[in-house]
């Protein structure tokens, strides 16, 4: 938090700060005042020449397994999602943040139609951003308070997901509604457009753009 080195964070010669998401710099201005005025967000973008389909191995793969993407110290709502799709006969392969290298977690991308996210919160979710630019959509847990640190939050003061939006997927708060997101979205009854939304939202090149008019804006 701000706080922790607020002499430094507070200091005069520090003219902005870049914060990732919405939430964060709402975080960081309740909890650090003087640098309010200092705060902008700029979320990093993904490489799209390396986060491309082109890179499957096999191009008559069916896509027609579900991707778990374990953040989360929750392990019984893991086990509740693995009994889920087992239940209803879906094929699923789990991965473990921090437990992979991303040539795999892009080949396990070009082998699942959708990720199914457990996580806690997400300042701006990067490995979203991978799935989204492998033109995979996401569900995402989202429970209704979350710890960091010491302190509890609440909806909407965090998120599991800043950026996710309707063209990339869809949040979950139960087990029931996991299922119904999981069934509109295998029935062909959404449509979203992941990879062209990282195009134009989130890619390197849109990234540079806006940390380019960050550093150019005049002082305020």
């Amino acid at each position: 938090f701000p706080s922790d080195e607020a002499a430094v964070i507070g200091s005069e010669a520090i003219d902005r700060h870049l914060v990732p998401s919405k939430w964060v710099q709402d975080l960081y201005q309740s909890d650090l005042e003087k640098i309010k005025n200092k705060l902008f967000i700029w979320p990093a973008g993904v490489d799209l020449n390396f986060w491309n389909t082109k890179f499957a191995s096999n191009k008559t793969t069916t896509k027609d397994k579900i991707l778990i993407y374990m953040k989360s110290k929750d392990i019984q709502l893991l086990k509740d999602v693995q009994n889920i799709l087992n239940d209803n006969g879906q094929e699923f392969e789990t991965v473990t943040y921090g437990k992979y290298e991303p040539i795999e977690f892009r080949q396990k991308l070009t082998e699942c139609n959708a990720v199914v996210f457990i996580n806690e919160s997400e300042s701006q979710g990067l490995a979203l951003a991978e799935c989204w630019a492998m033109d995979v959509p996401t569900f995402v847990f989202s429970p209704s308070i979350v710890k960091i640190r010491d302190r509890l939050f609440t909806k909407p003061n965090f998120s599991t997901a800043p950026y996710l939006s309707e063209f990339t997927g869809e949040f979950w708060f139960s087990k029931d509604e996991l299922i119904e997101c999981l069934d509109r979205y295998l029935k062909g009854k959404t449509n979203f457009e992941p990879r062209k939304w990282v195009q134009e939202k989130m890619s390197d090149e849109k990234s540079a753009e806006i940390l380019y008019k960050l550093y150019s804006m005049k002082d305020h």
